[in-house]
């Protein structure tokens, strides 16, 4: 993510914050009640390491009742809005994986890069009105962009982390129903390349080493589904006989949920730190996140992550080239 880009950076206003939230609750009370939340189309980890416990903290806080509230999402993820939403409505279901990353990569290039749903945009509209039809215009829109105007000051370190977890609120997690039988222990392993895990020779070695280890331990069960919505590609781990892959072809419409529920089941979750590696703390799942370039790591999602992790009783560990060194000679 560009944290330089224009539509990402602004000055912090003394008392923006609860002005932004004040006109949210405004908005909500001119609508009685009747609220869509999202569409969330961005990656895994902002969704649960901040949408999801900033909606819980302002439902509960402000007393607002959620029979009413519709969530829209993607990839079956209605467990993860348990107590925050009357209705879960999927975006897979009404537009195909191919479209979505089409239109995604499409508005990523359009705004030079800010992958961040910052304002409400045509694909956000598009989006409702394939999934809610024109009702949505009739209630009050919790779009993802208040999030990014609340907090993004936090995210540049320019207003304490402090901002964000005064406003934010913990709950347990509900686990999704298997889709396939599972080993009574094993690890949950998802690695995918990224800025911070780029595709390199050094790094599908790392993980074939890493794959390779774990499974003579214990079975290894690979959350690769075979879906891509954006440009985070699945690095391809080793085959063998303790190395399963129930969730090769799933749906795109239960891909997160079907991976959610191996996770939850799962004694670790070892793979590409962000997105799952994000979500395992909140199953109480212990976690190993590999980086190979620390430097592309925000250190404020970093320490919400950790401080996450302890909300959880889970320990979050994040392994860089030199503490990979250490694992081996451990």
């Amino acid at each position: 993510m560009p944290t330089d880009h224009p539509e990402f950076v602004h000055p912090s206003n003394p008392g923006g914050a609860e002005q932004l939230i004040d006109e949210t609750l405004a908005a909500i009370r001119a609508a009685d009640g009747n609220v869509v939340v999202g569409p969330w189309l961005g990656e895994v980890g902002f969704e649960v390491l901040y949408w999801i416990p900033f909606l819980h903290w302002l439902f509960e806080e402000h007393g607002i009742p959620t029979a009413d509230v519709t969530v829209v999402s993607r990839g079956g993820v209605a467990p993860w809005y348990e107590g925050l939403a009357g209705r879960y409505v999927d975006v897979f279901d009404h537009i195909t994986t191919e479209d979505f990353r089409r239109q995604t990569l499409e508005l990523w290039a359009q705004t030079g890069g800010l992958q961040k749903q910052v304002a409400v945009r045509s694909w956000d509209e598009q989006v409702l009105d394939a999934t809610l039809g024109e009702t949505w215009r009739d209630g009050a829109l919790l779009h993802p962009q208040l999030l990014y105007r609340l907090f993004r000051n936090v995210w540049q370190a320019a207003l304490p982390v402090r901002d964000f977890l005064d406003r934010a609120v913990h709950r347990p997690w509900v686990e999704p129903e298997p889709t396939t039988r599972l080993p009574e222990e094993f690890t949950a392993v998802r690695f995918y390349f990224r800025d911070s895990f780029p595709d390199t020779p050094e790094n599908r070695s790392v993980v074939h080493d890493v794959v390779e280890r774990f499974a003579e331990r214990r079975p290894v069960v690979l959350l690769n589904t075979g879906v891509v919505v954006d440009e985070h590609l699945d690095a391809e781990p080793p085959s063998g006989e303790r190395i399963l892959r129930p969730l090769a072809g799933i749906e795109a419409a239960r891909n997160l949920a079907a991976q959610s529920a191996v996770v939850a089941r799962a004694t670790l979750f070892v793979g590409t730190y962000g997105g799952l590696a994000h979500l395992a703390p909140f199953y109480g799942v212990p976690t190993l996140g590999f980086a190979s370039d620390p430097r592309e790591i925000n250190p404020v999602h970093l320490t919400v992550a950790r401080r996450t992790a302890v909300v959880y009783d889970t320990p979050l560990a994040v392994v860089t080239p030199g503490t990979y060194e250490l694992l081996e000679a451990a």
